[in-house]
C-alpha cells in the first residue's frame, strides 16, 4: 500500500504473479468492485520507532519500495529527519517505479524547510546506462561493502546519525543485518533504541 495516511483513496503497488492466489483476483477487480480491508494496521516498520538520528536510509528491493513511497507522501519523515536517502535495487532498469513522483518530491518537498531527499537506484542485471552518480550496478550489500553506496549518497552510515529501514528480499535483509552489526548498529526493540528496522517483502 503506497497511499499516505491522509489520502482519501488507497493505492497498491505490486507484481501480478501468474496463477498467484492474491494477485490473480486483484487483477480481476473492476471499478466499483468490493475489496475488504482490515481496519487495524499491523507492523513495526514505521519511522516513529526511531528516537533520534539525522538521516533516514530507506533500502528497498523490488516492490519493497512501496512502504517508502507511502512514507515520503506524508510530511512526518520530512520533519523528523534532515536527510532522506531512498535506495531502490531492481534487476532491470525498466523495473524502477515512481521515478517522476520521486523527482518531484526531491524538487518540491511536502514539508518546506524540512529534509532533503536523495534517490539512489541500482540494477543488478544491467550495466549502467546513465552517467548519473546515483545510478549504480549491483546488490545493495555489495555497494555498501565496496563503498559505492555511501559515495553516491555523499554520506557515511554511522551509529550516531544514521537510521535504516530495510524492506524487500529476505536475503538482502539478512546480509544487511550482518553488515550493520559489523558497524555497531543494532535493531530497534520495544524497550531498547536502535538504528535499524526491517520488513521481509516479496
Amino acid at each position: 500500500m503506497t497511499s499516505a495516511p491522509s489520502q482519501e483513496f488507497l493505492e497498491f503497488y505490486g507484481i501480478l504473479v501468474p496463477n498467484g492466489l492474491f494477485t490473480t483476483q486483484l487483477k480481476e477487480l473492476k471499478p466499483g468492485g468490493e475489496l475488504l480491508i482490515e481496519k487495524q494496521s499491523y507492523g513495526f516498520m514505521t519511522p516513529d520507532r526511531f528516537t533520534d538520528g539525522d538521516e533516514l536510509w530507506m533500502l528497498a528491493t523490488g516492490t519493497g519500495v512501496g512502504p517508502f513511497i507511502s512514507m515520503l507522501r506524508d510530511t512526518y519523515v520530512w520533519q523528523k529527519f534532515r536527510r532522506l536517502i531512498l535506495v531502490h535495487c531492481v534487476r532491470q532498469e525498466n523495473e524502477f517505479s515512481y521515478q517522476d513522483e520521486l523527482e518531484n518530491l526531491r524538487r518540491h518537498p511536502p514539508a518546506p524547510g524540512g529534509a532533503q531527499l536523495l534517490v539512489v537506484r541500482s540494477a543488478t542485471r544491467e550495466t549502467q546506462t546513465t552517467n548519473s552518480p546515483s545510478h549504480l550496478n549491483g546488490r545493495i550489500t555489495t555497494l555498501l561493502e565496496n563503498g559505492e553506496l555511501e559515495k553516491a549518497a555523499g554520506l557515511t552510515l554511522s551509529v550516531e546519525s544514521s537510521r535504516v529501514m530495510m524492506c524487500g528480499n529476505p536475503d538482502m535483509i539478512e546480509d544487511m543485518r550482518k553488515l550493520l552489526h559489523q558497524r555497531g548498529m543494532r535493531p530497534v526493540r520495544r524497550a531498547l533504541p536502535g538504528q535499524f528496522v526491517t520488513e521481509n517483502y516479496w
